[in-house]
This record gives C-alpha cells, structure tokens and sequence, in this order.
C-alpha cells in the first residue's frame, strides 16, 4: 500500500465569503491555501468544464498537519442540490469538529444561525448550507472525524481498515443506512468527497478498483490555480472512486 494518509474532506458551499467567514470565525479554522483556477476540463467530475473558488483550511492552532477541510463553491456548473438529511440517504453525512468549548461554541453557531433549524442542544450545528456538523471537546479547532451514513457498515469499516490509512485520532462515525446510496454529483452541497494521499497513484487507483469500488475518473491532472513562484500554475494528479453507499473517495498524487 503506498497512499500515505488523508488530506482533505471536501465540503460544497453556495457562498464561499458567507461560508469562510462561519468557519473561521466561528468555528477557529484558520485559512491555509486559496485555490482558484480558471475554467479547464471537467471529466474527472462529471463535467464538461469545471471551475471553483475554494480555501483549504486548518487548525486552529494555526497547523495543517491533521486532515483539513477543502471548502469549495462551484463556479461552473454552478452549486447543486442540497446536503444529505436525516431520511437515511446514505453517504458522508456529518464532520465531527473539536473546539475547545463545545457549549459556548454551539452557542455562537446560534447567535449566528440564519435558520432556527440550524443549531441543537446537543452540539448538532449547521453550516450556513445545512452541513451537519457535531462539536466535540479538544485543544484547538480541528476536523477530527466524518460520519458516513452506510446499508452495509461492517463492510464501510473493513474497507477503511483494509485498504485506507486514518491518521490517529481521525473517527469514522459509521451508522447504518436504509437504502443504498446514489452517487452525488461532484458540485452537490455538503460533503462530497474524502481524499488521501498516494505515492503510486495508478497502482492504488486499481487496487480500490480491485476492492469493489467504482471508476468516477481515472487519474487526470487538475489545475489548481495556486502560482509556484515562478509564473506557474500547480497542478496535481488525482483519480475519483465511490463505494456502494455513494461516498467518493479521492486520491492525490502530490505535485512534483
């Protein structure tokens, strides 16, 4: 096995200014990279074209040595149908996110809630798009788990466990689901995807293959719209797969 760990979990916002501003502010994530490239191919989405604005952001203590948060708004297609509910659709369904003072955080998330469906007792809050978030004690901010909603969770976990590495501390909430999943498209809001790092990104491609996922894209270079100092625009390698429940799992071949 040569995927080195994970690196992002994706979630799809209609306003990237409203939506920073809330995990930042309110959460504690602290802004890291800003991509935003120009309109280039969008196969490995599903895509005639693909564009977005996005910020990758980090802990709070001003790191991005855990797994960050990709929060990303479509430009072109434009953001799609609403997060996953409550209703048993299964998919990734929740972050779990630390902050130091889960109450008082809750409570900010109130203050600040355009919706009263937005924040609960029991540190269920909202995103500013319906991304279920849970809030659990910890030094600093962080994203420290995801949920994944699935009709088959003893075969969600054996595939984590088997085939993807999960840093230490990283929780994997898996539920059972009522039905299967349908695939997301990639500019649906909320989460749509996890990614991992690869050294051999052809040969972790086939092997996920091999463990009964299924092809969204093979690997493909994506412009990331980042300059490298030099007048370039970083690109990356990466391949799209999803499992049986509708969670797309990404692989990134850093840029050389």
């Amino acid at each position: 096995m040569t995927i080195t760990g994970p690196y992002h979990v994706n979630v799809n916002c209609s306003d990237l200014t409203r939506s920073l501003q809330f995990y930042t502010d309110v959460l504690g994530f602290s802004p890291v990279v800003h991509t935003a490239p120009d309109v280039q191919s969008g196969a490995a989405f599903g895509f005639a074209q693909a564009q977005w604005d996005a910020w990758i952001l980090g802990g709070g203590d001003g790191s991005n040595d855990g797994v960050v948060l990709d929060l990303l708004e479509w430009k072109e297609p434009a953001p799609g149908r609403s997060p996953i509910g409550p209703d048993g659709e299964s998919g990734f369904t929740h972050l779990l996110v630390s902050v130091p003072d889960p109450t008082a955080t809750a409570a900010q998330c109130e203050a600040v809630a355009e919706e009263p469906w937005m924040t609960s007792s029991d540190h269920w809050v909202r995103d500013p798009d319906g991304t279920v978030i849970t809030l659990v004690p910890g030094p600093h901010t962080g994203l420290v788990g995801i949920g994944i909603r699935s009709f088959d969770p003893r075969a969600t976990l054996e595939l984590l466990a088997s085939h993807l590495v999960s840093p230490s501390g990283f929780r994997f909430e898996v539920e059972p689901g009522s039905n299967g999943g349908s695939t997301r498209a990639a500019n649906d809001l909320g989460i749509f995807r996890m990614a991992w790092l690869t050294d051999d990104l052809e040969t972790d491609h086939a092997r996920l293959l091999g463990a009964g996922l299924a092809e969204l894209s093979g690997p493909v270079p994506l412009a990331m719209g980042i300059d490298d100092g030099a007048g370039n625009d970083v690109s990356l390698e990466a391949s799209f797969l999803t499992d049986a429940n509708g969670c797309c799992f990404e692989l990134i071949a850093p840029p050389s």
